[in-house]
Protein backbone atom coordinates (compact mmCIF):
# COMPACT_ATOMS: atom_id res chain seq x y z
CA UNK A 1 0.00 0.00 0.00
CA UNK A 2 1.42 3.38 -0.93
CA UNK A 3 0.64 6.25 1.36
CA UNK A 4 0.73 9.64 -0.35
CA UNK A 5 0.90 12.35 2.26
CA UNK A 6 0.64 16.11 2.01
CA UNK A 7 3.85 17.41 3.65
CA UNK A 8 5.17 20.93 3.93
CA UNK A 9 3.60 23.38 1.54
CA UNK A 10 6.95 23.96 -0.14
CA UNK A 11 7.45 20.29 -1.02
CA UNK A 12 4.18 19.39 -2.69
CA UNK A 13 2.83 15.84 -2.76
CA UNK A 14 5.28 13.22 -1.63
CA UNK A 15 4.78 9.46 -1.86
CA UNK A 16 6.30 7.37 0.85
CA UNK A 17 6.61 3.58 0.89
CA UNK A 18 6.37 2.21 4.42
CA UNK A 19 8.40 -0.86 5.34
CA UNK A 20 6.77 -0.82 8.74
CA UNK A 21 6.21 -4.57 8.64
CA UNK A 22 7.85 -5.31 5.30
CA UNK A 23 11.05 -7.03 4.28
CA UNK A 24 13.54 -4.30 5.08
CA UNK A 25 15.91 -4.27 8.04
CA UNK A 26 14.52 -2.44 11.03
CA UNK A 27 16.71 -0.53 13.47
CA UNK A 28 15.95 0.37 17.06
CA UNK A 29 16.67 4.06 17.50
CA UNK A 30 18.07 4.93 20.88
CA UNK A 31 19.96 8.07 19.94
CA UNK A 32 17.06 10.38 19.16
CA UNK A 33 14.63 11.99 21.57
CA UNK A 34 11.80 10.84 19.33
CA UNK A 35 12.63 7.30 20.32
CA UNK A 36 11.86 7.69 23.97
CA UNK A 37 8.79 5.85 25.20
CA UNK A 38 8.10 3.88 22.02
CA UNK A 39 9.59 1.47 19.51
CA UNK A 40 11.47 3.31 16.77
CA UNK A 41 12.16 1.89 13.33
CA UNK A 42 14.69 3.50 10.99
CA UNK A 43 14.17 3.05 7.28
CA UNK A 44 15.30 4.71 4.08
CA UNK A 45 13.01 7.34 2.65
CA UNK A 46 12.53 5.33 -0.53
CA UNK A 47 12.02 2.00 1.21
CA UNK A 48 8.95 2.52 3.33
CA UNK A 49 5.75 0.59 2.52
CA UNK A 50 2.69 -1.07 3.88
CA UNK A 51 0.66 0.99 6.35
CA UNK A 52 -1.32 4.08 7.22
CA UNK A 53 0.93 6.77 8.67
CA UNK A 54 1.08 10.46 9.45
CA UNK A 55 3.94 12.57 8.17
CA UNK A 56 5.41 15.06 10.63
CA UNK A 57 6.14 18.01 8.41
CA UNK A 58 8.06 20.36 10.64
CA UNK A 59 10.88 17.90 11.53
CA UNK A 60 10.20 18.38 15.23
CA UNK A 61 9.78 15.55 17.71
CA UNK A 62 7.14 12.92 17.05
CA UNK A 63 3.71 14.11 18.09
CA UNK A 64 4.53 17.81 17.86
CA UNK A 65 3.51 20.30 15.22
CA UNK A 66 0.78 18.21 13.57
CA UNK A 67 -2.63 19.61 12.87
CA UNK A 68 -4.74 18.15 10.07
CA UNK A 69 -3.21 15.56 7.78
CA UNK A 70 -4.48 14.09 4.54
CA UNK A 71 -3.71 10.44 3.94
CA UNK A 72 -4.36 8.80 0.59
CA UNK A 73 -4.46 5.00 0.46
CA UNK A 74 -3.82 3.37 -2.91
CA UNK A 75 -3.53 -0.21 -4.14
CA UNK A 76 -1.33 -2.60 -2.19
CA UNK A 77 0.82 -4.84 -4.37
CA UNK A 78 1.77 -8.25 -3.03
CA UNK A 79 5.12 -9.78 -3.74
CA UNK A 80 5.12 -11.90 -6.88
CA UNK A 81 6.95 -15.21 -7.29
CA UNK A 82 9.19 -13.91 -10.06
CA UNK A 83 10.74 -11.24 -7.85
CA UNK A 84 14.33 -11.86 -6.68
CA UNK A 85 14.83 -13.86 -3.54
CA UNK A 86 15.99 -12.15 -0.40
CA UNK A 87 19.56 -12.91 0.64
CA UNK A 88 18.47 -14.92 3.65
CA UNK A 89 16.53 -17.40 1.50
CA UNK A 90 18.47 -20.55 2.33
CA UNK A 91 17.58 -24.17 2.70
CA UNK A 92 15.23 -24.77 5.62
CA UNK A 93 15.26 -27.79 7.87
CA UNK A 94 14.39 -28.52 11.50
CA UNK A 95 16.40 -26.19 13.67
CA UNK A 96 18.28 -29.01 15.35
CA UNK A 97 19.53 -30.49 12.08
CA UNK A 98 23.29 -30.75 11.74
CA UNK A 99 25.50 -28.55 9.63
CA UNK A 100 26.35 -31.50 7.39
CA UNK A 101 22.96 -31.28 5.69
CA UNK A 102 22.83 -30.74 1.93
CA UNK A 103 21.84 -27.15 1.16
CA UNK A 104 22.78 -27.01 -2.51
CA UNK A 105 20.45 -26.74 -5.45
CA UNK A 106 17.27 -25.86 -3.60
CA UNK A 107 15.26 -23.10 -5.25
CA UNK A 108 12.33 -21.21 -3.85
CA UNK A 109 9.10 -22.49 -5.34
CA UNK A 110 6.57 -20.09 -6.77
CA UNK A 111 3.00 -19.97 -5.54
CA UNK A 112 0.00 -18.64 -7.33
CA UNK A 113 -1.10 -15.52 -5.51
CA UNK A 114 -4.62 -14.46 -4.77
CA UNK A 115 -5.41 -11.14 -6.47
CA UNK A 116 -4.62 -8.18 -4.26
CA UNK A 117 -7.61 -6.30 -2.94
CA UNK A 118 -7.83 -2.86 -4.49
CA UNK A 119 -8.13 -0.14 -1.90
CA UNK A 120 -8.53 3.53 -2.55
CA UNK A 121 -9.98 5.96 -0.13
CA UNK A 122 -9.15 9.44 1.07
CA UNK A 123 -9.58 10.65 4.60
CA UNK A 124 -8.80 13.71 6.65
CA UNK A 125 -7.84 12.97 10.21
CA UNK A 126 -6.19 14.51 13.20
CA UNK A 127 -3.06 12.73 14.52
CA UNK A 128 -5.03 10.99 17.25
CA UNK A 129 -7.21 9.13 14.75
CA UNK A 130 -4.28 7.26 13.27
CA UNK A 131 -1.90 7.34 16.21
CA UNK A 132 -2.48 3.68 16.86
CA UNK A 133 -0.75 2.84 13.56
CA UNK A 134 2.38 4.94 13.58
CA UNK A 135 3.83 8.36 12.91
CA UNK A 136 6.57 9.23 10.47
CA UNK A 137 9.18 11.72 11.61
CA UNK A 138 11.54 13.11 8.99
CA UNK A 139 15.12 13.88 9.91
CA UNK A 140 18.08 14.94 7.78
CA UNK A 141 21.42 14.33 9.52
CA UNK A 142 23.96 17.08 8.90
CA UNK A 143 25.61 16.29 5.59
CA UNK A 144 23.62 13.06 5.18
CA UNK A 145 20.61 11.68 3.38
CA UNK A 146 17.06 12.22 4.72
CA UNK A 147 15.82 9.48 7.01
CA UNK A 148 12.40 8.69 8.38
CA UNK A 149 11.62 7.53 11.89
CA UNK A 150 8.55 5.34 12.31
CA UNK A 151 7.17 5.27 15.83
CA UNK A 152 5.09 2.18 16.51
CA UNK A 153 2.31 2.93 18.95
CA UNK A 154 -0.50 0.75 20.20
CA UNK A 155 -2.08 -1.12 17.29
CA UNK A 156 -5.68 -2.28 17.64
CA UNK A 157 -7.54 -4.83 15.51
CA UNK A 158 -8.42 -2.33 12.80
CA UNK A 159 -4.80 -1.24 12.61
CA UNK A 160 -3.44 -4.77 12.24
CA UNK A 161 -6.12 -5.71 9.72
CA UNK A 162 -5.09 -2.72 7.63
CA UNK A 163 -1.36 -3.37 7.96
CA UNK A 164 -1.79 -7.04 7.07
CA UNK A 165 -4.25 -6.18 4.26
CA UNK A 166 -6.87 -8.62 5.51
CA UNK A 167 -10.64 -8.59 5.02
CA UNK A 168 -12.81 -9.97 7.80
CA UNK A 169 -13.52 -13.16 5.85
CA UNK A 170 -9.77 -13.71 5.38
CA UNK A 171 -8.83 -13.73 9.06
CA UNK A 172 -7.04 -17.06 9.53
CA UNK A 173 -8.94 -19.67 11.49
CA UNK A 174 -5.62 -21.36 12.17
CA UNK A 175 -2.07 -20.08 12.67
CA UNK A 176 0.74 -22.62 12.26
CA UNK A 177 4.20 -21.65 13.51
CA UNK A 178 7.33 -23.63 12.76
CA UNK A 179 10.52 -23.26 14.76
CA UNK A 180 13.38 -23.65 12.31
CA UNK A 181 16.79 -22.23 11.50
CA UNK A 182 16.24 -22.57 7.78
CA UNK A 183 13.09 -20.89 6.52
CA UNK A 184 13.22 -21.76 2.85
CA UNK A 185 12.72 -25.50 3.13
CA UNK A 186 9.86 -24.82 5.51
CA UNK A 187 8.21 -22.55 2.94
CA UNK A 188 8.89 -24.97 0.08
CA UNK A 189 7.43 -27.93 1.93
CA UNK A 190 4.47 -26.26 3.70
CA UNK A 191 3.05 -23.64 1.36
CA UNK A 192 2.29 -26.01 -1.56
CA UNK A 193 -0.40 -27.60 0.63
CA UNK A 194 -2.23 -24.26 0.60
CA UNK A 195 -3.89 -22.37 -2.23
CA UNK A 196 -3.83 -18.67 -3.05
CA UNK A 197 -0.69 -18.07 -1.00
CA UNK A 198 0.49 -14.55 -0.34
CA UNK A 199 2.79 -12.89 2.16
CA UNK A 200 1.04 -10.51 4.52
CA UNK A 201 2.35 -7.20 5.84
CA UNK A 202 4.36 -8.89 8.61
CA UNK A 203 7.61 -10.49 7.36
CA UNK A 204 7.28 -14.23 6.70
CA UNK A 205 3.64 -14.35 7.73
CA UNK A 206 1.99 -16.24 4.88
CA UNK A 207 -1.73 -16.48 4.15
CA UNK A 208 -3.40 -19.23 2.16
CA UNK A 209 -6.45 -21.43 1.93
CA UNK A 210 -6.78 -25.06 2.97
CA UNK A 211 -10.00 -25.85 1.18
CA UNK A 212 -12.37 -23.18 2.47
CA UNK A 213 -10.29 -22.58 5.59
CA UNK A 214 -8.09 -19.45 5.77
CA UNK A 215 -4.74 -20.42 7.27
CA UNK A 216 -1.59 -18.50 8.23
CA UNK A 217 1.88 -20.02 8.36
CA UNK A 218 5.04 -18.49 9.78
CA UNK A 219 8.53 -19.98 10.15
CA UNK A 220 9.49 -18.43 13.48
CA UNK A 221 12.61 -19.50 15.39
CA UNK A 222 12.75 -18.86 19.10
CA UNK A 223 10.25 -17.62 21.65
CA UNK A 224 10.56 -13.89 21.07
CA UNK A 225 9.86 -14.27 17.35
CA UNK A 226 7.11 -16.86 17.75
CA UNK A 227 4.92 -14.67 19.95
CA UNK A 228 4.75 -11.89 17.35
CA UNK A 229 2.36 -13.58 14.87
CA UNK A 230 0.38 -14.94 17.83
CA UNK A 231 0.00 -11.41 19.17
CA UNK A 232 -0.98 -9.93 15.81
CA UNK A 233 -3.42 -12.62 14.66
CA UNK A 234 -4.75 -13.08 18.19
CA UNK A 235 -5.69 -9.41 18.07
CA UNK A 236 -7.35 -9.97 14.69
CA UNK A 237 -9.41 -12.89 16.01
CA UNK A 238 -7.61 -16.07 14.93
CA UNK A 239 -8.91 -18.75 17.33
CA UNK A 240 -6.30 -21.55 17.06
CA UNK A 241 -2.50 -21.61 16.98
CA UNK A 242 -0.36 -24.72 16.54
CA UNK A 243 3.39 -24.79 17.13
CA UNK A 244 5.28 -27.36 15.09
CA UNK A 245 8.96 -28.17 14.79
CA UNK A 246 11.62 -30.41 16.28
CA UNK A 247 12.70 -31.01 19.85
CA UNK A 248 15.28 -32.82 21.91
CA UNK A 249 14.03 -35.93 23.68
CA UNK A 250 14.78 -36.12 27.42
CA UNK A 251 13.46 -39.57 28.36
CA UNK A 252 14.91 -42.95 27.34
CA UNK A 253 11.70 -44.00 25.60
CA UNK A 254 11.39 -40.75 23.62
CA UNK A 255 13.24 -41.66 20.44
CA UNK A 256 14.27 -39.94 17.26
CA UNK A 257 11.25 -39.63 14.95
CA UNK A 258 8.66 -39.89 17.74
CA UNK A 259 5.99 -37.22 18.24
CA UNK A 260 5.78 -35.16 21.44
CA UNK A 261 2.48 -33.47 22.30
CA UNK A 262 3.05 -30.96 25.07
CA UNK A 263 0.18 -30.66 27.55
CA UNK A 264 2.08 -28.17 29.70
CA UNK A 265 5.38 -26.43 29.07
CA UNK A 266 7.67 -25.14 31.78
CA UNK A 267 8.68 -21.56 30.97
CA UNK A 268 12.43 -21.26 30.50
CA UNK A 269 12.33 -18.41 27.99
CA UNK A 270 11.88 -14.68 28.44
CA UNK A 271 8.85 -13.86 26.31
CA UNK A 272 6.06 -15.48 28.37
CA UNK A 273 6.31 -12.98 31.22
CA UNK A 274 5.06 -10.21 28.94
CA UNK A 275 1.87 -12.18 28.29
CA UNK A 276 1.18 -13.10 31.90
CA UNK A 277 2.95 -16.46 31.80
CA UNK A 278 4.44 -17.71 35.05
CA UNK A 279 6.02 -21.06 35.76
CA UNK A 280 4.06 -23.30 33.41
CA UNK A 281 2.04 -22.58 30.26
CA UNK A 282 -0.72 -24.95 29.22
CA UNK A 283 -2.04 -26.31 25.94
CA UNK A 284 -5.66 -26.73 24.95
CA UNK A 285 -6.20 -30.39 25.84
CA UNK A 286 -8.99 -30.79 23.33
CA UNK A 287 -6.58 -29.95 20.53
CA UNK A 288 -3.94 -32.25 22.04
CA UNK A 289 -6.39 -35.16 22.12
CA UNK A 290 -7.45 -34.47 18.55
CA UNK A 291 -3.82 -34.42 17.42
CA UNK A 292 -3.07 -37.68 19.22
CA UNK A 293 -5.99 -39.31 17.40
CA UNK A 294 -4.77 -38.06 14.03
CA UNK A 295 -1.23 -39.30 14.65
CA UNK A 296 -2.56 -42.68 15.80
CA UNK A 297 -4.36 -42.93 12.47
CA UNK A 298 -0.98 -42.59 10.82
CA UNK A 299 0.49 -45.29 13.07
CA UNK A 300 2.94 -42.85 14.65
CA UNK A 301 4.31 -43.14 18.16
CA UNK A 302 3.20 -40.18 20.35
CA UNK A 303 4.08 -39.04 23.84
CA UNK A 304 1.85 -36.68 25.85
CA UNK A 305 2.95 -34.79 28.93
CA UNK A 306 5.29 -32.11 30.20
CA UNK A 307 7.96 -30.32 28.17
CA UNK A 308 10.30 -27.41 28.82
CA UNK A 309 11.12 -24.43 26.62
CA UNK A 310 14.50 -22.70 26.67
CA UNK A 311 15.98 -19.72 24.87
CA UNK A 312 19.51 -21.05 24.45
CA UNK A 313 19.97 -24.05 22.17
CA UNK A 314 23.75 -24.01 22.52
CA UNK A 315 23.80 -23.55 26.31
CA UNK A 316 22.35 -26.83 27.57
CA UNK A 317 25.03 -28.55 29.67
CA UNK A 318 24.58 -32.20 30.57
CA UNK A 319 23.81 -31.41 34.20
CA UNK A 320 20.92 -29.16 33.15
CA UNK A 321 19.58 -31.77 30.73
CA UNK A 322 19.65 -34.40 33.47
CA UNK A 323 17.78 -32.02 35.77
CA UNK A 324 15.08 -31.52 33.16
CA UNK A 325 14.81 -35.24 32.60
CA UNK A 326 14.57 -35.90 36.35
CA UNK A 327 11.71 -33.40 36.52
CA UNK A 328 9.80 -35.64 34.12
CA UNK A 329 9.95 -33.46 31.01
CA UNK A 330 9.57 -35.39 27.78
CA UNK A 331 11.47 -32.95 25.60
CA UNK A 332 12.94 -29.47 25.25
CA UNK A 333 12.25 -26.93 22.50
CA UNK A 334 12.61 -23.21 21.81
CA UNK A 335 9.06 -21.89 21.35
CA UNK A 336 6.22 -23.90 22.93
CA UNK A 337 5.78 -22.25 26.35
CA UNK A 338 5.88 -18.76 24.83
CA UNK A 339 3.26 -19.68 22.24
CA UNK A 340 1.03 -21.17 24.94
CA UNK A 341 1.41 -18.04 27.10
CA UNK A 342 0.66 -15.60 24.29
CA UNK A 343 -2.25 -17.73 23.08
CA UNK A 344 -3.76 -17.73 26.55
CA UNK A 345 -3.46 -13.96 26.72
CA UNK A 346 -5.49 -13.62 23.51
CA UNK A 347 -8.01 -16.36 24.26
CA UNK A 348 -6.64 -18.69 21.57
CA UNK A 349 -6.60 -22.50 21.72
CA UNK A 350 -3.00 -23.71 21.42
CA UNK A 351 -1.24 -26.99 20.74
CA UNK A 352 2.35 -28.02 20.11
CA UNK A 353 3.25 -30.88 17.74
CA UNK A 354 6.97 -31.62 17.89
CA UNK A 355 8.99 -34.46 16.48
CA UNK A 356 12.09 -35.73 18.24
CA UNK A 357 15.32 -34.83 16.51
CA UNK A 358 18.00 -35.80 19.02
CA UNK A 359 18.04 -37.90 22.16
CA UNK A 360 19.54 -35.96 25.06
CA UNK A 361 21.82 -35.78 26.91
CA UNK A 362 23.84 -38.52 25.23
CA UNK A 363 23.28 -37.37 21.66
CA UNK A 364 23.56 -33.89 20.17
CA UNK A 365 21.58 -32.25 17.37
CA UNK A 366 24.82 -32.15 15.34
CA UNK A 367 25.49 -35.90 15.53
CA UNK A 368 25.05 -38.08 12.46
CA UNK A 369 21.92 -40.21 12.13
CA UNK A 370 21.35 -43.55 10.47
CA UNK A 371 19.30 -43.75 7.28
CA UNK A 372 16.46 -45.28 9.28
CA UNK A 373 16.51 -42.40 11.74
CA UNK A 374 16.65 -39.85 8.94
CA UNK A 375 13.62 -41.48 7.33
CA UNK A 376 11.75 -41.34 10.64
CA UNK A 377 12.62 -37.65 11.04
CA UNK A 378 11.45 -36.87 7.51
CA UNK A 379 8.18 -38.75 7.95
CA UNK A 380 7.44 -37.04 11.26
CA UNK A 381 8.45 -33.65 9.89
CA UNK A 382 5.88 -33.96 7.11
CA UNK A 383 3.17 -35.34 9.37
CA UNK A 384 3.24 -32.53 11.95
CA UNK A 385 2.13 -29.90 9.45
CA UNK A 386 -0.54 -32.09 7.89
CA UNK A 387 -1.95 -32.91 11.32
CA UNK A 388 -1.75 -29.26 12.36
CA UNK A 389 -4.05 -28.38 9.44
CA UNK A 390 -6.65 -30.69 10.94
CA UNK A 391 -6.76 -28.84 14.27
CA UNK A 392 -8.61 -25.68 13.24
Amino acid sequence: MIAGVLPEHCEGLRHVQLALLGQHSLGLLEHDAAGEGGLQLLVDCDAVRGGVVLYECDAGHVGQGLTQAQVVLAERSHRRPEQPERPEDVVAQPHRQGVHADEAGVQRCGHELRPARRLRRQVRASPGVLSNIGILHRHRPRGGEPQIYVRMLHVDRAGWMNLLNLDDDEVPRLLVLEGTWWRQRALDSRLPLLEGVRELGMPDLWHGWYGDLPVAFCPAYGASRAVEPVHVLGTCGTPVVVQIGSCGGLQPNVRTGDIVLSERATIGEGASQYYGGKGVAKANLGRVTRAASLFAGRDMHCHRGSTITTSALLAQPSALLRKWAAAGHLAVDMETSAVFSAATAFGMRAASLLFVWDELPGRSWSDAFTKTEQAAQARAGSAIFEVALGLA
